[in-house]
């Protein structure tokens, strides 16, 4: 079962031959699985995003990070969409999705996804204390 709560997620990109990095117009971040929190997996994940003219993800390539919390990663990232461009050529955009398990007695408001420019989203869990 997956929990919608999202952790952190932080993005910096790079794209070849432009000054600033492009950022995406829709951004879809990942579920924190509920196995994940409970057993306090945390951690980045970096991937290398190829972007079409179009401004459609079309390969995502796992550089290095926490191997369990990729696949969750790549899915998501398939999803973002970039501004569109008249040049043919792939864009490659480098994406660190930063997952934090913070305190379980952080405030609820602590939770959540934030977005930080330049391409930088942080998501937030709380840890779940796990009693006999």
């Amino acid at each position: 079962m997956l929990i919608s709560i999202l952790t952190a997620l932080a993005i910096s990109c790079t794209a070849n031959g432009q000054n600033s990095p492009p950022k995406p117009v829709k951004l879809v971040a990942p579920s924190y699985p509920e196995v994940m929190v409970l057993t306090k997996v945390a951690g980045n994940v970096i991937l290398s995003l190829s972007v079409g003219s179009d401004g459609n993800v079309k390969k995502v390539h796992f550089i290095d990070g926490v191997r369990p919390l990729a696949k969750i990663s790549e899915q998501a990232a398939r999803k973002w969409i970039f501004p569109q461009t008249k040049r043919r050529s792939l864009r490659r955009v480098r994406v660190t999705f930063l997952y934090t398990l913070l305190p379980s007695t952080a405030n609820i408001d602590e939770e959540g996804t934030f977005y930080y420019e330049p391409n930088y989203v942080e998501l937030r869990a709380r840890k779940v204390d796990v009693r006999p």
